[in-house]
């Protein structure tokens, strides 16, 4: 199943929205100019990335999660930390393998509380 869906919310006319697109990117052009040349790809690069972004969000298309399509990791995916094989600290080559195996998930404000996590954890 699909574990999301597009949404089209309402528009504003075509030449207004293309007003307010045309003036957030002379702005950004503006930022990029005003930045010292040797950072100038890298900022142009980042305005672009931002125009892209606040275009599709203006465009009013977003993907929702269908929550009635998530479904909790099977019991068999998890695994105890008491069950997770000792890595000798002195074999890096082990432990970089380890490391790139990791996935960490931070969850800020109140998200985790309202997800049921609050008392969940060290």
């Amino acid at each position: 199943k699909q574990w999301y869906q597009r949404r089209v919310r309402g528009t504003i006319s075509m030449a207004a929205e293309e007003e307010i697109l045309g003036n957030v990117r002379n702005h950004l052009k503006g930022i990029v100019d005003n930045t010292p040349e040797q950072k100038q790809e890298t900022v142009r690069k980042e305005m672009d990335n931002f125009y892209k972004l606040y275009a599709k969000w203006r465009s009013g298309i977003s993907d929702d999660l269908v929550w009635g399509n998530i479904r909790p990791l099977p019991e068999t995916m998890l695994q105890g930390y008491s069950s997770l094989r000792k890595v000798d600290s002195d074999d890096k080559g082990c432990i970089s393998k380890q490391l790139n195996k990791l996935v960490v998930l931070k969850l800020n404000g109140g998200l985790g509380t309202g997800m049921g996590l609050g008392t969940v954890g060290p």
